[in-house]
């Protein structure tokens, strides 16, 4: 278990997540058509992610990542269609 960024070549983040099981949670990323199109950041390339042991660390990392992304680009990365919740 743990959190999840995906990044286009030039490793803006393009979307910010958490998964019980990273393995399965990427391979949907694979198989959605969104996530893997050409888009206004350009294409999805790099999967980055932390394992992490406790859930409440899950969910404050990918909180995290998204307050930095929103700092960095003013807005939450154009995938992610939600403020997570602080857990």
């Amino acid at each position: 278990m743990g959190t999840y960024a995906i990044c286009n070549f030039h490793d803006e983040v393009m979307y910010v997540g958490l998964a019980i099981d990273l393995n399965r949670r990427i391979k949907e990323h694979l198989d959605s058509k969104e996530k893997t199109s050409v888009s206004e950041k350009g294409k999805a390339y790099w999967f980055y992610y932390l394992v992490l042991e406790h859930e409440r660390d899950i969910n404050r990392t990918e909180r995290g990542w998204l307050n930095q992304s929103e700092l960095e680009d003013g807005d939450l990365p154009i995938f992610n269609k939600i403020r997570s919740p602080v857990g």
